[in-house]
C-alpha cells in the first residue's frame, strides 16, 4: 500500500503564527499612532501655510482682497466662529467694497478638507462682523482686518499626549508673512 503524504500546516502551527502576528501587532500599534498622528499635523500644517500663501498671492495678482476662513460643515461658506476644524476656504474677493466671503460674488479657490483628529483654531482680532474670524489680504499682500500683528492659527492633534511637540502656531505679521512656531501640548 503506498502512503500519501500531504503538504501545508497543521491547525496548531497555524494558531502558534497567528499568536505570534497578534503579539508583534499590540507591541507595534502604539509607536504607530505616533508616526499617524505626526504625519497628520505635518500634512496639514503644509495645507495651512500654503492656504494662506495662496490667499496672498491671489491677492497681489488680482488686485483684489483675497482671505482665508473656516469651512462650515458642508464646505461652501465661511463659518461664524473661531473653530475651523471642519476645514478651510480660500477665495478671492469680486466685491472690493465687502472684503467677506459671499458666494455670489467672490470666487472659490481652493477648497481644504479637515483631517480627522486635528483642531484647528484661530484668534479672535479686534475687528467686528464677519472679518473677526477670517484672515484677509489686500491687495498688497497686507493682511488687513486689526489686529495684524500677532494673528494666529493654532493646530494640534485631539489626543495631544503633555509634553510632547505637537502644538502648531501659525502667526501673520503685518506684512502678511507667515511664521510658523512649535510647542509642546
Amino acid at each position: 500500500m503506498r502512503r500519501m503524504r500531504t503538504r501545508g500546516f497543521t491547525l496548531v502551527e497555524l494558531m502558534v503564527t497567528i499568536a505570534i502576528v497578534a503579539i508583534l501587532a499590540a507591541i507595534a500599534f502604539p509607536s504607530f499612532r505616533s508616526v499617524i498622528r505626526s504625519n497628520r499635523l505635518a500634512g496639514m500644517s503644509n495645507e495651512v501655510t500654503g492656504a494662506l500663501a495662496l490667499a496672498r498671492a491671489e491677492a497681489i495678482r488680482s488686485t483684489r482682497s483675497a482671505g482665508v476662513c473656516g469651512a462650515n460643515a458642508a464646505g461652501t461658506g465661511c463659518v461664524n466662529g473661531l473653530d475651523w476644524s471642519n476645514g478651510l476656504l480660500v477665495w478671492t474677493n469680486g466685491d472690493v467694497a465687502t472684503p467677506d466671503y459671499d458666494a455670489s460674488s467672490d470666487a472659490l479657490v481652493r477648497v481644504i478638507d479637515a483631517k480627522p483628529g486635528l483642531s484647528l483654531t484661530a484668534s479672535a482680532s479686534s475687528a467686528t462682523g464677519a472679518l473677526a474670524n477670517r484672515v484677509v489680504f489686500d491687495s498688497r499682500g497686507r493682511a488687513t482686518a486689526a489686529p495684524v500683528a500677532g494673528r494666529t492659527i493654532v493646530m494640534r492633534p485631539n489626543d495631544c499626549p503633555s509634553g510632547q511637540d505637537l502644538v502648531r502656531t501659525f502667526t501673520l505679521n503685518p506684512s502678511g508673512q507667515i511664521v510658523l512656531s512649535r510647542s509642546n501640548c
